[in-house]
């Protein structure tokens, strides 16, 4: 995976260093009313319609973090974890132990950007799984995702007020067009920077 990245990489142009969470195949699998699937059948197969009780992700016990990935994370000025699903985008690297380690241990500033707004998933299934697994779609539900992780959670105006065990930093969050993406990687970088 590192080798192909940097492919990619190199092809595109693309001057910042983008590197995996981990070389070894760490699969995730979604259980369900219905039985117990890999992610991509249950998503796009059987459309993610199926509620889900439980994520695994596969291979987590030998699961190393990619060459660079651990000295990047020491490095960091800051941390940012993306406005993605917690169990299905951003779950699977937390759960390389040695990623998740060296985050617990940062020295950087740790935000994460609630992917809610309103209390309601942009897109895609997360609502639902909140829900269903954690007990709600509030700022704290997802914070509790990130439990020792991060030190500030970006909330979307629509959701506050609201009150969470780590800080909050509330602005509009939703990402229609290029300014707003610009608007919002400046208040996490603002935050960042505090």
């Amino acid at each position: 995976m590192s080798d192909v990245t940097a492919d990619l990489i190199r092809r595109a142009g693309v001057a910042s260093a983008i590197l995996p969470a981990t070389d070894d195949r760490l699969r995730t699998f979604v259980t369900t009313p219905a039985g117990r699937f890999a992610f991509q059948e249950w998503f796009v197969g059987r459309r993610h319609e199926d509620d889900v009780d439980g994520v695994e992700y596969e291979g987590l016990e030998s699961a190393r973090a990619a060459p660079g990935a651990l000295d990047a994370i020491a490095a960091a000025d800051a941390i940012l974890l993306a406005p993605s699903n917690p169990y299905l985008s951003i779950g699977p690297i937390l759960a390389v132990s040695d990623i998740r380690a060296a985050i617990e241990g940062r020295s950087a500033r740790s935000i994460a950007v609630s992917p809610l707004v309103g209390g309601a998933a942009v897109t895609g299934p997360l609502g639902r799984m909140l829900s269903r697994m954690a007990g709600g779609t509030t700022p704290d539900h997802v914070a509790r995702r990130y439990s020792g992780l991060i030190d500030v959670l970006v909330v979307d105006e629509a959701d506050a007020p609201a009150t969470a065990e780590v800080e909050l930093v509330v602005t509009q969050t939703l990402m229609r067009d290029f300014d707003s993406e610009r608007r919002l990687a400046q208040a996490a970088l603002e935050t960042a920077c505090v």
